[in-house]
């Protein structure tokens, strides 16, 4: 099954009122990548996809939200959190569909 892909849509909605430089730079982003991506410039590829995942956490969205505008019910079943050298983990068990 082949989803439309709506990021702009989702971006426009998401970064309404938003300097863009400060949301690029806090997620790690070319301006210029994410005006493309806002205007449907560009598309997203394999090679920034660890951008668009930035940019979706900063936003508190979901990939799967950030590209389609489709929001999949998940509950979590069971969460932990743990360190290892300094760095946080966090391990989430979610239940997707029924």
């Amino acid at each position: 099954m082949k989803r439309e892909l709506k990021l702009a849509n989702v971006l426009q909605r998401e970064l309404k009122g938003q300097v863009m430089s400060r949301v690029a730079k806090a997620c790690g982003i070319r301006v210029g990548l994410l005006h493309d991506w806002h205007t449907s410039s560009r598309k997203p590829s394999a090679k920034n996809m660890w951008q668009l995942k930035n940019l979706a956490d900063y936003l508190g969205l979901s990939l799967e939200e950030m590209l389609f505008d489709e929001k999949t019910e998940r509950q979590v079943i069971s969460s932990t959190t743990f360190s290892d050298r300094g760095i946080t983990y966090r391990v989430n068990i979610e239940k997707i569909k029924e």
